[in-house]
């Protein structure tokens, strides 16, 4: 009897530790997910945009002609379509050149 009761204990403390290890398995694979989500968060959307020149003023629109802002300096509508916008990055085409937006900042032109 007393090793059918051996036999009883381990194979209880083999399932249990089976259901331990399936369970170490799934929280180490949920951690990676949740971190791969974290990573996607961090990416950086870039907007397209153009100008177009008025009598006294800069307009701004995206690629879609849609109205964004207006300024009298390329500087003024960095500041203003983050501002009011939200654009915090945004390759800009003004005068045949492009106009680099980083944080309200005029950044670099090519």
């Amino acid at each position: 009897m007393e090793l059918i009761d051996f036999g009883i204990v381990f194979l209880i403390g083999f399932v249990l530790g089976e259901l331990y290890l399936g369970f170490r398995i799934r929280k180490v694979l949920e951690d990676m997910i949740e971190e791969s989500y974290d990573e996607e968060e961090t990416r950086v959307e870039v907007f397209k945009l153009k100008t177009e020149m008025s009598s006294d003023s800069i307009l701004l629109y995206d690629e879609q002609g849609l109205f964004i802002c207006q300024g009298k300096t390329i500087e003024e509508l960095a500041v203003m379509a983050d501002k009011y916008s939200g654009i915090k990055y945004a390759a800009v085409m003004h005068n045949e050149k492009i106009v680099m937006f980083m944080n309200g900042i005029v950044k670099e032109t090519v």
